[in-house]
């Protein structure tokens, strides 16, 4: 029998960190089956409060980004309200820009520099020249914003007059069209070719200043961008520096000033084990206060400091320094994957709220209980009681987490892909729950040691599932003992490799010869090629 569930696993949706070429197996085969990644509870991208959960590029966004090198393009949220003057564009672009549900108008990089730059604010507030601005610096002011707000379903008389407050997947299209608009205005005015030349730091410089002056003011500096187009980029810099704009604009304008003559990017922020001071070039912005975030109000993101940052920290078992850096971004990304959250890396209210959560169910501060016996190992007897009865998990909506499991969810454990539901009272026994728990506490154990969250496949297979998917007979996946999963980043043979030379680190074996991590709780030696 072919395997259906590698039949509807795109090479596309795979990723290329855990397997490429993925082989049809037969029936009645010893070897495991692959299963697609479990989705969120309800069937799509849960809305964190941060945005659109789409991550491709629209193609407007795609024509003008055109010259721009690969990256990740997913977008970040923007901290506080800070003053900025507009450029135009379109209805159109706006429209393009939402075309695709995404707001990934342009590389990571660049549209993190102008969120830090210009703040986030979902409600109006007059900026220091008077102007009525929402979102990323969205001036209400401008000739086209009516246009704009509506070809995207905004009641621009509300917003104005303060009586709506936008949500984040609004401020997110507004903030597309910009992006789109400012890229393709930057473009023209320093001409396509020397554009397309340019560094990705000098880049960000003259979008970042279209976004502040509009392209009008930035055509005004003639000298400056004649010299970037003759590749004089000391020069350029001293146009900038010697400007009125230089003196208005503060620390933004040092910023692009540094990038334009040297022609690095924004520095990245520090974080403790990372190495380094702080570069110049890199401005820490306070983060808003947590029940702000709570309310959908402000998220907290890569760049913010202070008390919010520290409490996030403390509930992800980071390193606590108060600073949102790369590698607190990358441990909230993680935890997002794991909960079936938008993976971008920002906390907005959902993402609080699941943290929060955890921390408050689970032993010591958010950790599972560890049995020092064991090696670490979550105390199996300890948890053994509280595993829940069908019923509760099920009033739950699957959502409630696993006894002694961490950050795995009864959703991670019962969700059937290929029927894209989950699994029925009738295939769900008392001991299948039992091992599930058991399975979830050693899962946790390995998640903790790579420092990396389990991403699942499938967990528990029912039998008429398991053979209609052309399953192993007698697959510990019956039993609720054993999980296919992938970690973000690494090869199945690099976590297969570490969990071998590990003692202890899992108490059972798994598959190997396979381009996903399968272990169960019933093997003591490992098996396949």
């Amino acid at each position: 029998m072919f395997d259906r569930e590698h039949a509807k696993q795109s090479e596309g949706s795979r990723g290329g960190s855990w397997g490429s070429s993925l082989p049809s197996h037969q029936s009645g085969s010893t070897k495991e089956q692959f299963c697609p990644v479990v989705p969120p509870a309800d069937g799509g991208g849960i809305n964190d409060g941060n945005g659109p959960r789409s991550s491709g590029v629209s193609t407007a966004a795609a024509k003008v980004m055109s010259h721009w090198a690969d990256g990740v393009h997913k977008p970040h949220q923007g901290p506080n309200g800070v003053p900025m003057s507009r450029n135009g564009g379109t209805a159109e672009d706006a429209k393009a820009a939402a075309s695709h549900g995404g707001s990934d108008g342009g590389n990571d990089t660049l549209r993190h520099y102008i969120e830090v730059n210009e703040g986030r604010k979902a409600k109006v507030y007059n900026d220091t020249k008077g102007h009525p601005t929402v979102g990323i610096g969205f001036n209400l002011d401008r000739g086209n914003a009516r246009a704009v707000m509506k070809s995207l379903g905004i009641d621009y008389d509300k917003v104005r007059a303060g009586q709506a407050i936008l949500t984040d997947a609004q401020i997110n299209h507004l903030f597309d069209h910009d992006v789109v608009t400012a890229t393709r205005d930057a473009k023209e005015v320093v001409g396509s070719k020397t554009f397309g030349e340019l560094s990705e730091g000098r880049r960000i410089v003259v979008i970042d200043m279209v976004f502040n002056l509009g392209k009008a003011g930035l055509a005004n500096f003639r000298k400056a961008i004649a010299a970037i187009q003759q590749g004089n980029y000391n020069e350029a810099a001293k146009q900038m520096k010697d400007s009125a704009w230089y003196g208005q604009v503060g620390d933004r304008a040092k910023r692009n000033v540094e990038m334009m003559r040297s022609g690095d990017g924004p520095a990245d922020s520090h974080e403790p084990g990372h190495g380094g001071s702080k570069p110049s070039t890199h401005v820490w912005h306070q983060a808003p206060a947590l029940s702000d975030v709570r309310s959908g109000l402000a998220v907290l993101q890569l760049g913010q400091e202070g008390p919010a940052i520290k409490r996030v920290q403390t509930l992800l078992d980071l390193a606590v320094d108060g600073r949102f850096g790369p590698g607190t971004e990358r441990a909230v990304k993680d935890f997002q994957r794991l909960h079936h959250l938008a993976a971008d890396g920002v906390i907005g209210s959902a993402s609080l709220k699941a943290l929060e959560t955890r921390h408050s169910t689970t032993p010591s501060g958010g950790a599972p209980a560890r049995d020092p016996g064991a090696g670490g190992v979550a105390n199996t007897e300890e948890h053994a009681g509280d595993v829940p009865g069908y019923a509760d998990i099920e009033k739950q909506k699957f959502q409630g987490g696993i006894p002694g499991g961490g950050a795995f969810t009864w959703h991670d454990a019962l969700w059937l892909p290929s029927d894209k539901r989950h699994a029925k009272k009738s295939e769900v026994s008392t001991e299948i729950l039992a091992n599930i728990a058991r399975q979830a506490q050693a899962l946790s154990k390995v998640s903790a040691h790579f420092g990396k969250q389990v991403s699942i496949h499938c967990w528990l297979r029912p039998p008429a599932y398991n053979a209609k998917i052309g399953g192993a007979t007698n697959s510990a996946h019956l039993r609720g003992s054993a999980t296919d999963f992938h970690m973000s980043g690494l090869t199945a043979e690099q976590v297969r490799k570490e969990i071998r030379a590990t003692h202890g680190l899992y108490p059972g074996a798994g598959e190997t010869g396979v381009s996903w991590v399968h272990l169960d709780l019933e093997h003591t030696k490992w098996f396949g090629k």
